[in-house]
């Protein structure tokens, strides 16, 4: 009886692999070869149309607006590569052999096929927004900022990051919500917690700095702690 269970644990982890096959191939091979199936293919991208975009807009418009603002995010980025971008995703899934394993992950209740032409859909109203937005002038500006100044700018906004991060790294929530606080224009010294740290009594100067504000009047240490008064403008 022994012997059996030996003999069939031997036949069971000769099953693991088959000689002749790749050693590091877990997948099925409709999987692993699908860069050589597409090596040939062609991604051809949805033109823009300003009209069809508008139809879509219409289209998708209540399921956009019943989207609750806390559930929003406003990633900093360039729309017009990020949508040419994700009208390209979209292409390559139309390829026929990566088409097929979506509709076969959709036969299994796997994956919404539909999907898929959300993903154009959205691009394209994504797209078209920024274009009328940025026809209307919505991102126009006199102002003059120097490389110094933005440099300065990045540096500040990571150092806020760090600081949100190290006193609400333990509740995203609460992060979220100093970080928003910040977003919105709010002093530093609200949107921080109340600890008394150089980290934190260097962020309200930076900020003032930042939008080319006089700081506090100077202590003989020079930390900008002495009087406390701001010279609002």
């Amino acid at each position: 009886m022994a012997t059996d269970k030996k003999n069939s644990r031997r036949q069971d982890l000769a099953s693991v692999f088959v000689p002749g096959t790749d050693p590091l191939a877990f997948a099925p091979a409709a999987v692993t070869t699908l860069a050589a199936q597409l090596a040939g293919f062609t991604a051809e991208p949805q033109g823009y149309d300003p009209g069809g975009a508008e139809d879509l807009v219409a289209t998708c418009r209540p399921r956009l607006t019943a989207i609750t603002p806390d559930r929003l995010e406003v990633p900093r980025l360039d729309i017009e590569p990020v949508c040419r971008a994700l009208l390209t995703v979209h292409a390559l899934t139309q390829a026929p052999p990566l088409l097929a394993l979506y509709r076969g992950a959709a036969a299994q209740g796997e994956f919404q096929l539909d999907n898929l032409e959300h993903l154009k859909a959205l691009a394209l109203i994504l797209l078209h927004a920024y274009r009328q937005a940025d026809a209307a002038g919505a991102f126009s500006s006199g102002a003059r900022l120097s490389a110094v100044l933005d440099k300065e700018s990045a540096e500040v906004e990571s150092r806020l990051q760090k600081v949100c991060e190290h006193f609400c790294g333990d509740d995203p929530a609460r992060m979220d919500a100093r970080q928003a606080a910040l977003c919105r224009g709010a002093g530093a010294r609200a949107a921080l917690p109340a600890v008394r740290s150089p980290a934190r009594r260097a962020l309200p100067v930076a900020l003032r700095r930042r939008a080319g504000w006089p700081g506090p009047e100077e202590n003989e240490e020079g930390d900008g702690r002495a009087s406390g008064r701001w010279h609002d403008p």
